[in-house]
């Protein structure tokens, strides 16, 4: 599956997932630091990757590609790289073809 993880979200995140066997990237991969909102759902619709996000209130209502959102603080800050991606290997493995919406992570996922 291919993961855009948002600057938001450890970065190391991205590292981990590809370990996993997935494609994952974050903005810097992308030569920026930070993206507005409007241009991560633009790149993720476009180029087919799953944004994975905390702004919720901001990108609940997008429908041009698939949102998977998640709360930092289900994690402490030590722990949240390595249970993110784990959740988003288990994810990725109950919902082999998410529809373009929002979706929360499933508290089993996590």
């Amino acid at each position: 599956m291919r993961f855009l993880i948002d600057a938001m979200l450890p970065p190391s995140t991205a590292v981990l997932l590809v370990n996993r066997g997935h494609e994952a990237i974050t903005p810097t991969d992308l030569g920026v630091h930070n993206l507005p909102d409007e241009t991560l759902i633009e790149i993720a619709g476009s180029d087919g990757w799953i944004l994975v996000t905390d702004s919720a209130v901001e990108l609940v209502h997008a429908s041009s590609c698939t949102v998977l959102l998640v709360r930092n603080a289900w994690w402490s800050s030590e722990a949240l790289a390595p249970h993110l991606a784990a959740s988003l290997h288990r994810w990725a493995d109950d919902h082999p073809s998410p529809g373009h919406w929002a979706h929360w992570l499933d508290s089993t996922d996590r």
